[in-house]
């Protein structure tokens, strides 16, 4: 997976890191706080590093003009009732997924379709 660091993969707009898209992106938790957003134009099979105990972490998911870009969540993550987010899949869609950490385990809170 690539490492995303300003300025090259990533920069730094209003409290979050836009990131630029990759099919395997690793969100860096150490960047620029807890907020991350990328315009997919492709599949996706996210994840995040160096994630804190007690943290929170938000990523913002763009569908671009096409729309119908889809998402692999990592396997170890925990979702609320159980079932893993589907993307909204309309061009120019706006999802996020917000990230709870306690320990090392991932817990996942889905929010969808806000365009």
């Amino acid at each position: 997976m690539p490492y995303l660091a300003p300025p090259s993969a990533a920069a730094a707009t209003g409290g979050r890191t836009v990131v630029t898209y990759t099919a395997s992106p690793a969100f860096d938790g150490t960047l620029n706080g807890s907020a991350f957003e990328m315009t997919l134009t492709g599949a996706v099979a996210p994840s995040i590093t160096n994630i804190t105990d007690n943290f929170t972490y938000t990523i913002w998911f763009i569908q671009d003009a096409t729309g119908g870009r889809v998402v692999t969540w990592p396997g170890t993550w925990k979702w609320l009732n159980g079932t893993p987010m589907v993307l909204s899949t309309t061009a120019s869609a706006v999802d996020s997924v917000t990230v709870l950490v306690r320990g090392t385990t991932i817990y996942a809170v889905p929010g969808k379709a806000f365009a």
